[in-house]
């Protein structure tokens, strides 16, 4: 399974501890002392990302996650990351919301 926060697992401690799979996987970091940098845009999700520190993951929990571990990466190789990796991302994110990224013009909307 390429999404841990779909992973049964995952889902299941969400359930345990009243909070969404991602406040889990974002505990779960905290608690092995990983700075996790979480990719949100919008409040709701930003003010989610914060409400992790009124619970703790249980060490049988957290083992069960580190269980998890497959040995695939979830993003790109770090070796292979450049600043033309993220720019690229950012033009195609910017072209299906519409607009050139800096162009601040609107991408001509399709024939229905």
């Amino acid at each position: 399974m390429r999404d841990p926060l779909t992973h049964p697992t995952v889902v299941g401690l969400a359930q345990k501890y009243g909070k969404t799979p991602a406040q889990v996987v974002h505990r779960w970091h905290i608690q092995h002392g990983v700075s996790a940098i979480p990719k949100s845009f919008t409040p709701a999700h930003i003010n989610e990302n914060f409400d992790i520190f009124d619970f703790a993951l249980s060490v049988e929990d957290i083992a069960a996650i580190d269980a998890m571990d497959r040995g695939v990466r979830g993003g790109p190789d770090p070796e292979r990351v450049d600043a033309n990796t993220f720019l690229s991302r950012s033009k195609t994110r910017d072209r299906k919301k519409g607009a050139m990224s800096g162009s601040g013009t609107e991408l001509p909307k399709r024939a229905r």
